[in-house]
């Protein structure tokens, strides 16, 4: 499978495209009902993937902002108190 058309899909939904105008576009490239259906499972595919990737960052850029605040008042414990 060429992952470019699953990029290209991911792209075209992602715009607001609807299932059947993807179908039909499909199909004028020259792809089978079945190969359809895998092009369209593995797009969807890609939004988990850039989900997940993007809750990862958001719980390292919360655990980074906790350990700051720890360090933070780890100092102010030592210096100033």
């Amino acid at each position: 499978m060429d992952y470019d058309i699953v990029k290209t899909v991911h792209e075209l939904e992602k715009q607001g495209h609807n299932d059947d105008e993807i179908e039909e576009k499909l199909i004028e490239m020259g792809y089978s009902q079945s190969e359809i259906k895998d092009i369209e499972q593995l797009a969807g595919g890609v939004d988990a993937v850039e989900s997940e990737g993007k809750a990862k960052k958001v719980l390292i850029a919360l655990f980074g902002g906790f350990v700051v605040l720890v360090l933070v008042m780890a100092v102010y414990a030592i210096f100033l108190v």
